[in-house]
């Protein structure tokens, strides 16, 4: 799709997402100036995605490097990305239900997600109001199976005139043991 193209979920992006050509297509997803491949190098202008009725995600300036497929003979696969980039990220609106959160016993992935740098400008979230969190940067680690540990590192981000550094790990299996270590200074 070309750069002033607006692709809906029916068009190549849907399609891509979805899995090919004779896949059902994400509702509510929409895109505007898609360029690259997705399984290469890969930019979106604008992707709007809406969750429910009240609940909206929207990503501006999206840009993925490097992403790679790694299928070692007996194992799961693991998505593999460079760097992932993302100038302002919004989630506008609440869940649109009540009902208390309910955590799974287990957080299994059947694919791995390896990304080498990700960097978020800009983290909007109604309950921030006008302080969005700011130069958010990471890497992140998801392998897929049992027992695997995920691990985001390098974390760093500014939000009001505070500043948070460190690492968190959350473990797979019940009772998904979490440790961060984590500093906050102020700016």
């Amino acid at each position: 799709a070309s750069a002033s193209q607006r692709v809906r979920a029916t068009g190549p992006l849907g399609i891509a997402l979805a899995g090919g050509a004779g896949a059902e297509e994400p509702a509510g997803l929409e895109t505007d100036g898609v360029r690259g491949c997705l399984l290469d190098d890969f930019d979106v202008d604008r992707l709007r995605y809406r969750i429910d009725a009240r609940q909206v995600v929207q990503i501006e300036h999206l840009r993925w490097r490097g992403l790679q497929v790694h299928w070692p003979q007996g194992k799961p696969p693991t998505l593999s990305l460079a760097q992932l980039t993302v100038e302002h990220l919004a989630v506008q609106g609440s869940a649109a239900s009540s009902d208390p959160l309910v955590l799974p016993a287990a957080l299994d992935l059947p694919v791995g997600l390896q990304i080498g740098e990700i960097r978020i400008d800009r983290l909007s979230l109604d309950a921030l109001g006008d302080r969005p969190v700011q130069g958010l940067s990471a890497s992140l680690s998801l392998p897929a199976g049992r027992g695997a540990v995920h691990r985001i590192d390098a974390l760093q981000l500014r939000w009001d005139r505070l500043v948070l550094h460190g690492l968190v790990t959350l473990g797979t299996d019940a009772p998904l043991p979490l440790d961060a270590r984590l500093a906050l200074t102020p700016l």
